[in-house]
């Protein structure tokens, strides 16, 4: 047993006959989220995320509230010229906004209709049917697109509200500055 005397030497058996280190060595705490991913994505989280993209990116600035922005605006520069170049500001950035997800869609429909025709070859069947819903939706999505910049070019639609929005802001805004100037002083 001189092979078993060797390990002897730096170990000792328990009651239960195991064998334990004489000098343990301390190793350091490894954090268990190193290993171990806990907070994987929901699947609110990942609807979330694709809600962020393609036209739903759109819909979010055309859903902003630009009236408080207005509002600030008028308090600093009260001059109208003020109002229409933050309205054409406005205006470029959904415009930068659409052009970007014009070339996002159209770029997406083209890499659809390679994988429809390659997949197809291949008697993909069922895979082709789900490619071709996605192509009629990414081509309904980039028609939206373009509806939407006909309209904002024309002056009415949906881009519209978010115009309307920022001069009633600015409107309330040079109000308060005459109420607060002139009107205020007036009262007894």
């Amino acid at each position: 047993m001189g092979l078993f005397d060797f390990f002897r030497n730096k170990e000792s058996l328990n009651g239960n006959g195991v064998l334990e280190a004489e000098k343990k060595e301390q190793l350091p705490e490894i954090p268990e989220n190193i290993f171990i991913q806990k907070d994987l994505p929901t699947e609110n989280e990942k609807e979330k995320e694709k809600k962020e993209k393609g036209i739903y990116e759109v819909y979010k600035v055309l859903e902003r509230n630009y009236e408080q922005k207005g509002y600030d605006d008028a308090l600093m520069n009260p001059d109208s010229s003020n109002l229409h170049n933050n309205i054409q500001e406005i205006k470029s950035e959904l415009a930068r906004i659409l052009e970007k997800q014009k070339v996002f869609y159209k770029d997406l429909i083209k890499e659809i209709q390679f994988h429809i025709k390659t997949r197809e070859g291949r008697g993909m069947i069922e895979l082709v049917e789900e490619l071709k819903v996605k192509f009629d939706t990414a081509t309904l999505h980039l028609n939206e697109i373009e509806k939407i910049k006909s309209e904002m070019d024309k002056g009415e639609g949906l881009a519209q509200s978010i115009i309307l929005s920022y001069t009633k802001g600015f409107n309330n805004g040079l109000a308060a500055i005459t109420y607060h100037n002139i009107i205020s002083k007036f009262d007894i």
